[in-house]
């Protein structure tokens, strides 16, 4: 009995665009992606290209991180308090604009928010500050 050889098959052109396309199908149905996205990089050709885009996308491009990176700065280094505002209210509001900042990687050591934190408070509170400062019981 004599076997035949084998011989690989290699794909056609079209079956290579099937593939891809299946291929760009499974990526848009297993990552969630919604449709009204999928039109910003269905012509990348390149995972890393569809990955740039989709952070792009969602992240924003360097000049506008650059920018809210700025603002959030801005804020914290501006941040003060009004004597009609109740404490647990600003510390909440100082609590958000501190996770803002580490969230976008801008980071102050615990101390340091701490005491922006103290010295934003009005003068009203100035023996509460003195005491905080003076016994160490910023960390």
């Amino acid at each position: 009995m004599v076997q035949e050889e084998v011989r690989p098959v290699y794909p056609t052109l079209i079956d290579k665009e099937k593939m891809h396309v299946d291929d760009v199908a499974f990526f848009e149905h297993g990552c969630g992606i919604p449709q009204s996205l999928f039109e910003y990089f269905k012509l990348c050709r390149y995972a890393k290209q569809i990955w740039d885009t989709l952070k792009d996308l969602f992240e924003g491009s360097e000049n506008v991180k650059g920018k809210r990176m700025n603002s959030l700065v801005s804020k914290y280094d501006t941040f003060t308090t009004s004597p009609d505002e109740y404490v647990d209210f600003v510390a909440n509001c100082y609590r958000i604009m501190v996770n803002n900042m580490t969230t976008n990687g801008i980071r102050r050591t615990l101390i340091m928010n701490n005491l922006k934190f103290i010295n934003s408070l009005g003068k009203s509170w100035g023996d509460v500050k003195s005491c905080l400062q003076s016994n160490g019981s910023l960390n």
